[in-house]
């Protein structure tokens, strides 16, 4: 895991940083979306159990820390090739 953010300088990329945090910010919207459609596919239960956690936590997390990752990413140079 370490040598995949190996490129980053978390020092000197403010602006790759920058882009994450807002990425994981707009993408929460989504995420608790997702979050609201899971957790009435389990039919909107009163209780909180263990599936519960998983039709809720797991999307949004997921949408969330899938876009920090790729505002981090987005800061190397891309080559379209035609």
């Amino acid at each position: 895991m370490i040598g995949y953010f190996g490129h980053i300088n978390f020092r000197g990329d403010r602006v790759g940083m920058t882009r994450a945090v807002l990425f994981s910010f707009l993408a929460a919207f989504p995420g608790i979306l997702l979050a609201v459609i899971g957790w009435v596919m389990i039919g909107m239960p009163e209780e909180w159990t263990s599936q519960s956690f998983l039709a809720c936590y797991v999307p949004f997390f997921v949408t969330v820390g899938g876009a920090f990752i790729i505002g981090l990413r987005g800061s190397r140079e891309v080559i379209l090739e035609a």
